[in-house]
């Protein structure tokens, strides 16, 4: 495993990219050097275990928060990582799947104080708040817990906005938002809405019916039709090449379609 993925990173680095975090399988064969780690392996493995698996309910973070769970009821074992270690790790996790492994902590007389520590500094938790609102009844780590989010010291806590902040700006041509809305209208085909103001406009017949299959334009004009009940839809296409891939744009009013 520690080869094949030096291997990776090499090959990284030489594209000027990071490495990719950790899959599942790779995080499952990580869990186990971890119980038994190499010679002069100790720091890279632990490096890798904290740093390159994504959080919160990456398919991988469900295997590292199980791991940690185990550790912490005594499953299983890590000369690297004892029980108080694990709780601390699984706080770094944002939420998802160590929240559980947490929440149960609490209960542990001697990860009790930890786990509050971990758990006052998450929010996302979701419903999981009940059990822990439920549990501050009769326990007073949970309690502490309660009191802690009741005062935002989640964010109270943080530090403050830096003075200077250093940014890179990549431009990219052509109109592109994360907060897109899409939605898959057929295999390679995605619908994607936002809000844009259209500088000319031509019928949705004339521009479409040449460009995509008869099922795709029924699609958009049904929804179209829905978004502005009644309207006459009227749009411009805006066509780009990205990675060889053709990406056509019509800008509909103040909202564009992208279909790829």
């Amino acid at each position: 495993m520690i080869e094949a993925y030096l291997k990776h990173e090499e090959e990284r680095n030489s594209q000027g990219i990071p490495a990719l975090p950790l899959s599942p399988e790779q995080t499952e064969g990580l869990c186990a050097l971890l119980a038994n780690p190499p010679a002069g392996k100790e720091d890279f493995l632990m490096n890798l275990f904290t740093q390159r698996i994504s959080p919160g309910v990456d398919p991988a973070a469900e295997v590292k928060a199980a791991f940690l769970a185990g550790i912490t009821t005594g499953i299983k074992s890590s000369p690297l990582i004892d029980k108080v270690k694990a709780v601390q790790i699984l706080g770094t996790m944002i939420g998802g799947y160590n929240v559980q492994p947490l929440i149960d902590a609490l209960n542990d007389v001697e990860l009790a104080d930890e786990a509050a520590c971990a758990l006052s500094g998450l929010t996302y938790v979701y419903d999981a708040a009940t059990q822990v609102i439920d549990l501050a009844k009769s326990n007073a780590a949970a309690k502490t817990v309660v009191d802690s989010w009741a005062k935002a010291e989640w964010f109270t806590k943080r530090a403050g906005v830096p003075e200077t902040i250093t940014v890179k700006v990549f431009k990219v041509e052509g109109e592109i938002n994360t907060d897109d809305f899409l939605l898959q209208v057929m295999p390679g085909v995605v619908l994607t809405f936002r809000c844009t103001l259209s500088l000319w406009e031509r019928p949705v017949s004339r521009v479409v019916s040449r460009k995509l299959p008869s099922g795709v334009m029924k699609a958009i004009r049904l929804l179209l039709s829905v978004m502005w009940s009644g309207r006459a839809l009227r749009v411009s296409p805006h066509v780009t090449v990205c990675s060889g891939i053709l990406v056509t744009t019509f800008h509909v009013f103040r909202t564009s379609v992208a279909v790829a």
